[in-house]
């Protein structure tokens, strides 16, 4: 073959792989951020599949919606909670996220009411450690942009402000949507081909239809499971350094709760269990901090508050903060017997002439 044809071909081949490559990359770019959250954010993909799925089996019954951490996720099990399983009893949904906190709720209570979730009750996780972010915690404490589409970004922007480079962050992360959201794919259609599990991999898959998810451990020594709380010490030592409370979680917390005021939506602030053996002396300076805290948030949205700190043993959790599955069950059910019975007798009632899923009209402008 002559030289030149040799090189158009080459040029024509090279084009249209440059092509496909960018019609690949929008197609996974537009179902990311339009049609399926869950590619992007897998948890909260899972969470929210999840919800609906419950939703649409148990039409009319009262929402009942939990935000949180991990401590949440793993402590939770609403099916524990000895709500009677009547036509007017309520749907209680547990939607920790591991690695999430105060923004990250934000984030998801937001996604969800733009969804047209609309729970009568809303119980929001106080994670204590995450009230005060000191500056290697704030990118922690932050949603990565690929976990966002451009309204989440907005969203953040308003709350918190946002550097131009922040959305050149993530016009170059779609840009590389196909290299992003790799994993998600992979394990939706080649599962073999992926490493090891990990958590978040563990946390798509094993979260149960009522967004609880087991702690994956076994029952620790005692040796190791303080071996496991001395390592969670440490990571949370700089939050404790000088305690006060910082702005980025005040400002979320007063977001979410100002939205539930705005709703009509019932809030209350749960505080999860820890072992005594994270009560070092930095924690247990700052207490007085937290209480005066939480009490001023109660006070001034209306929110009940439900302090479980101390309800539970040193052998019931892993590593100090994350309970394990039995330690959950015991936690859920004294939830339920001591605080949700009365709470959801007086504040959430059927609703069956409301749905509970009813999306905005198109026309309707963005929240």
């Amino acid at each position: 073959m002559a030289p030149h044809r040799v090189a158009r071909r080459g040029r024509t081949a090279l084009l249209s792989a440059v092509i496909a490559f960018a019609a690949a990359n929008l197609s996974i770019w537009f179902v990311a951020d339009c049609l399926d959250p869950g590619l992007r954010e897998p948890q909260y993909g899972r969470k929210l599949a999840a919800l609906k799925t419950q939703l649409g089996a148990l039409a009319g019954r009262p929402l009942v919606l939990l935000l949180g951490t991990s401590r949440a996720a793993y402590g939770v099990r609403p099916d524990a909670l000895g709500q009677a399983e009547s036509p007017d009893s309520p749907l209680i949904f547990n939607f920790g996220i591991l690695g999430g906190g105060p923004v990250y709720e934000l984030l998801h209570f937001r996604r969800l009411l733009e969804e047209g979730i609309r729970p009568q009750a809303v119980i929001i996780e106080i994670h204590p450690a995450l009230l005060n972010l000191p500056p290697e915690f704030l990118l922690v404490q932050t949603p990565p942009v690929e976990y966002c589409n451009a309204h989440d970004l907005e969203l953040l922007s308003g709350c918190f402000g946002s550097q131009p480079s922040t959305w050149q962050e993530w016009l170059c992360c779609r840009a590389e949507a196909c290299y992003r959201f790799r994993c998600e794919m992979m394990r939706r259609l080649a599962p073999r081909w992926l490493p090891d599990q990990t958590p978040n991999i563990y946390a798509v898959e094993k979260t149960t239809p009522s967004g609880w998810l087991p702690g994956p451990w076994p029952r620790p020594q005692d040796a190791v499971r303080q071996a496991n709380a001395k390592v969670v010490r440490q990571v949370y030592a700089p939050c404790y350094r000088d305690f006060e409370i910082s702005a980025r979680p005040d400002r979320a917390l007063r977001e979410i709760l100002a939205l539930c005021r705005q709703k009509n939506i019932v809030a209350a602030l749960l505080l999860m269990p820890e072992a005594e053996e994270l009560r070092d002396e930095a924690v247990v300076a700052a207490q007085p901090e937290v209480e005066r805290y939480v009490g001023e948030l109660a006070r001034e949205y209306g929110a009940e508050v439900f302090d479980a700190s101390r309800w539970c043993d040193n052998s019931d959790f892993f590593d100090g903060q994350h309970l394990l599955p039995d330690g959950a069950v015991r936690l859920s059910e004294r939830l339920g017997r001591r605080v949700l019975d009365n709470w959801i007798a007086s504040h959430v009632q059927p609703r069956r002439s409301v749905p509970l899923i009813a999306r905005r009209p198109v026309s309707q402008s963005k929240q």
